[in-house]
């Protein structure tokens, strides 16, 4: 599809009655209930297709969909922004190294220790790496045929889970148009059994149409979120640009729509060369308003056990997941696609609908299903406590862009999530850019000109109230708790006007939560980043001897990557000390090993550092 027809084609649904009626996008839903946005099942897969097809007739025109929702975006596995969740006392890494939201909750990287070893990914090979000595000590490799890139990998026993997500480019097929866009990718998972490190041996292989969105381990079970966007079906183009030329191509292209089978809106899986559905219609759930045609699935499995996933599925987009140890979340934008006209009289009604669904074992059951105003930025912006979901969200002003950000907290009431409480006006004009939750409080970091870092008191979550406010220039991406009453703070430095200025690091007393303090701060120079900036995976605190470690790059002065060690004091106070990496050593992660050392691995090499043997 061309992108000036999606352009063409949103305009045409803005405009048109039907979609302030019943489209996929209402633009003003404040008497929605919650029975409106629950979930419901198909009773045969001929309910399914019917459904699909009488729900996105509209969405198709003269170059096919003209609404496309999710399918033209890169959907990547929701690591990009930097903030986490955990308890005041300062969290370690995961069992298996990585910093990750939940303390319960490992999460895939492309390199996983067991205190032993370390198994990495490196391009299309799997490395398995002997640390208990004093040199590290290659044991396996395991090459995967094809060329395919290995994105990441879950470490669960004696067995590795191996993701292989791939893009792909779709060519234009109108006439004299060479653009290029991305489609929706493939999602590829090898298990393989390390028992034997020095033979690694393949159990299988599974290929899904959907792209990846998200994958969690929990003791030793795994679950995939997997994101499938609207069927490529064989639409036509106008032979010209007249108006009876671009309506016979319409026609034709809903004759296709009509045509459709279940097999183009399923879900497929190829495993040993078959390919089937990757979940049964009866187990597929569907908003009652929901009108585009992405497929959200969750698979559980485990990787010790031959049988094949569990699955569920929605009939709705998927672009945020979080989960607990208890439940899983799953939220989806409803943007404002009224007509310009019809925006120009009010405010445009920018909701987020969130799905939970409970887990247990492999079990992965729908449980309730809400809604509130406003966009949640990433999965690290809702945390779950005693029950309740909390969210960070973003409200926008009729232009579009955010007028205020806030706090929402969702208590489940049968099948319906309820807000039952709100904070509303924290960082006017200004954008979220990290959070954490820590029990009952929250800290919430806005920024354009300057870092206003919120205190908010969550203890009555019926009423959550803002505490204190910290400015100080520039902003904290990523926050983690390094102590009772500690912060440490990765971002990057600014002036008045909120120019860039470089890295920055910093550590903030909370003991006086009206009265945040930052304790010391460094800056670095012109055009350097942290890595936890933008990936919270560069980040490792080792309480024991409260260290934070992550990588410095760029800057004109600096070397290109040099792995960054702060040792904080009990006062908060901290000390730093820098060493060089090479070229080869790129994307780099410090895993915690035993004695105070770490690995330090990158997709280039693996090396390991005595940290009690350093000095500043």
């Amino acid at each position: 599809m061309h992108h000036k027809s999606i352009v063409w084609g949103i305009g045409l649904l803005m405009a048109s009655p039907f979609f302030t009626a019943c489209g996929s996008s209402p633009g003003n839903r404040d008497d929605l209930k919650p029975a409106a946005y629950q979930l419901e099942g198909f009773s045969t897969c001929d309910d399914l297709l019917n459904w699909q097809i009488d729900r996105n007739l509209d969405n198709v025109g003269p170059e096919g969909w003209q609404f496309a929702g999710n399918q033209y975006y890169d959907m990547r596995e929701d690591t990009a922004a930097p903030n986490a969740a955990d308890k005041a006392e300062g969290q370690s890494s995961s069992a298996t190294g990585t910093n990750t939201q939940e303390a319960d909750v490992d999460e895939p990287d492309f390199a996983k220790t067991n205190g032993q070893i370390v198994v990495s990914a490196r391009d299309n090979e799997v490395v398995i790496t002997d640390v208990t000595g004093t040199t590290p000590r290659e044991i396996g490799r395991y090459s995967f045929a094809g060329g395919a890139y290995l994105s990441d990998l879950l470490l669960v026993g004696d067995h590795v889970i191996v993701t292989a997500d791939q893009p792909v480019a779709i060519q234009e097929a109108t006439p004299g148009d060479s653009s290029i866009i991305m489609g929706r990718s493939g999602t590829t998972l090898h298990n393989l059994d390390i028992s034997h490190p020095s033979a690694p041996e393949l159990v299988w292989t599974r290929s899904y149409s959907g792209s990846r969105v998200s994958m969690r381990q929990y003791d030793d079970a795994v679950r995939v979120v997997l994101s499938d966007g609207l069927p490529d079906l064989k639409f036509t183009y106008p032979v010209s640009s007249g108006w009876s030329s671009r309506r016979k191509a319409a026609a034709y292209n809903r004759k296709i729509l009509r045509e459709s089978t279940i097999k183009d809106w399923l879900p497929s899986v190829t495993r040993d060369g078959a390919t089937d559905a990757a979940v049964e219609c009866k187990d597929v759930l569907r908003p009652e308003l929901a009108t585009g045609g992405e497929t959200v699935t969750v698979l559980s499995f485990r990787p010790d056990e031959d049988d094949g996933p569990r699955s569920t599925a929605i009939t709705a987009a998927g672009e945020t997941v979080y989960s607990s140890t208890d439940n899983l979340y799953v939220t989806s934008t409803n943007w404002d696609q009224r007509g310009w006209l019809r925006r120009q009289f009010s405010d445009p009604k920018i909701t987020t609908d969130i799905h939970k669904f409970s887990l247990s074992g492999l079990d992965t059951k729908y449980a309730a299903s809400g809604q509130i105003d406003g966009t949640v930025r990433d999965n690290w912006s809702m945390d779950e406590h005693d029950g309740d979901l909390r969210v960070a969200r973003s409200l926008t002003s009729q232009s579009g862009e955010t007028r205020a950000n806030g706090v929402a907290v969702l208590r489940q009431d049968g099948r319906a999530l309820k807000q039952i409480g709100a904070i509303n006006d924290l960082g006017i004009n200004e954008e979220i850019q990290s959070v954490r939750w820590l029990d009952d409080l929250a800290i919430v970091v806005t920024f354009r000109q300057i870092d206003p870092l919120y205190t908010i008191d969550l203890a009555d979550p019926t009423a959550p109230r803002k505490l204190g406010e910290l400015k100080i220039p520039g902003f904290s991406a990523y926050l983690h708790p390094i102590g009772e009453d500690q912060l440490i703070g990765i971002g990057m430095n600014a002036d008045a006007q909120g120019r860039m200025l470089g890295a920055q690091l910093a550590t903030f007393d909370i003991s006086d939560l009206a009265s945040v303090r930052q304790v010391q701060v460094a800056h670095f120079a012109q055009g350097t980043q942290l890595g936890a900036t933008y990936d919270p995976k560069a980040f490792t605190w080792l309480p024991d001897g409260r260290h934070a470690i992550t990588t410095l790059s760029g800057g004109a002065s600096t070397p290109s990557n040099q792995l960054l060690i702060i040792t904080v004091a009990q006062d908060g106070s901290f000390t730093q000390m820098l060493k060089p990496l090479t070229e080869r050593e790129y994307e780099v992660r410090a895993l915690p090993l035993p004695n105070d050392r770490i690995a330090v691995v990158s997709r280039g090499g693996l090396k390991v550092i005595d940290l009690s043997a350093t000095s500043g």
